[in-house]
């Protein structure tokens, strides 16, 4: 097991594995990430608990959220700054601020006048890098919304996406006994959010450091455990935490609070 696994970057790792170095990895393209050896590869299969069960649950990057735009005292028109940002959405803007300008990373149109996204093999071609990251690079930060129809009326799906879509359901679906998700749009209260600034960064840090810990030199046995969970309730706000995180769902969802 790598020693650095727990403190190098993004870039660091993606640097090993395009060189051949690694057995195995987490990613979420393995292309991307295995570069010419990417074809050595393939995804490590559902790992069951001593007990038989298996647990694979879903996590949403969000593809609703909020605070995507705020507006300061500073703006003299408030409602042309909206205006502006209206035209966002428009299906055709917002596929371009999302994956890249026509002509760059889109090329042309089918029989039906939508658009193609440029392929891998021509990225690297023209602009020495994959779709990919000439997508990261062309990506335009803030407020937008791609809905599910654009895929059919404005702009095809690249071809990684529908890779990745399709390994996701063949592959890791079938093992999804819940598909329940926290909601990345649930609002809180000022007050709430103080006290989340106040006790979450403490809580990560104790996990994080635990988990390395263990993961590195073993365990953890059953007292190791009960006074890890002990540790957290009483320095590390888990409790308060979740109290907090549960009233927002509840806001959320329409159901009563849980104070």
């Amino acid at each position: 097991m790598d020693v650095e696994m727990f403190s190098q970057t993004d870039t660091q790792l993606i640097s090993k594995c395009s060189q051949g170095y690694v057995g195995v990895s987490t990613w979420w393209y393995i292309e991307e990430l295995m570069g010419d050896y990417e074809k050595d590869y393939v995804f490590l299969p559902i790992l069951d608990g001593p007990d038989g069960t298996h647990n694979v649950t879903i996590r949403t990057g969000g593809g609703i959220n909020s605070g995507q735009l705020n507006i300061t005292k500073a703006c003299k028109s408030p409602a042309n700054l909206l205006k502006f940002y209206d035209k966002w959405y428009a299906p055709e803007i917002v596929m371009q601020l999302h994956y890249g300008p026509i002509g760059t990373y889109f090329t042309g149109q089918d029989e039906n006048g939508v658009w193609l996204s440029i392929s891998d093999e021509e990225s690297r071609e023209t602009y020495g890098k994959s779709s990919g990251e000439l997508k990261g690079e062309c990506e335009v930060a803030g407020p937008k919304l791609i809905l599910s129809d654009y895929y059919q009326t404005t702009f095809r799906m690249e071809d990684r996406a529908i890779e990745r879509l399709t390994d996701l359901y063949d592959f890791w679906m079938p093992y999804v006994e819940d598909t329940s998700t926290y909601p990345v749009d649930c609002v809180f209260t000022g007050r709430e959010l103080d006290d989340i600034d106040w006790y979450k960064g403490n809580f990560e840090s104790a996990v994080s450091e635990q988990e390395g810990l263990w993961i590195k030199n073993g365990g953890p046995t059953d007292e190791e455990w009960n006074a890890y969970i002990e540790h957290l309730k009483k320095k590390c706000g888990m409790e308060k935490l979740l109290t907090l995180y549960q009233n927002a769902y509840n806001r959320y969802s329409g159901k009563a609070s849980a104070e």
